[in-house]
């Protein structure tokens, strides 16, 4: 990856935060092992951790997609025609 570099203002405003603390609603957010990390979730504590990238591994942020309960459901064997 090719990354611009930053100016030292560029730096201070970027220490208070990049994007705020937030959910995404109904999206699949995929990170790719990288030199750098960006991503924060906030432990059950409240403190915030890094989201560290793993070596041959794509972590998935599935979003408030699965924050409701899935349906009961089942798969059958269709009927004859």
């Amino acid at each position: 990856m090719i990354y611009n570099v930053r100016t030292q203002d560029g730096w201070d405003r970027a220490q208070v935060c990049s994007k705020g603390d937030h959910t995404n609603f109904g999206s699949l957010t995929r990170l790719f092992p990288q030199l750098v990390a960006g991503l924060q979730i906030r432990a059950p504590e409240g403190h915030w951790e890094y989201v560290r990238p793993a070596e041959g591994v794509i972590t998935c942020n599935t979003a408030d997609t699965l924050s409701f309960p899935t349906k009961i459901h089942r798969v059958v064997t269709p009927p004859k025609d």
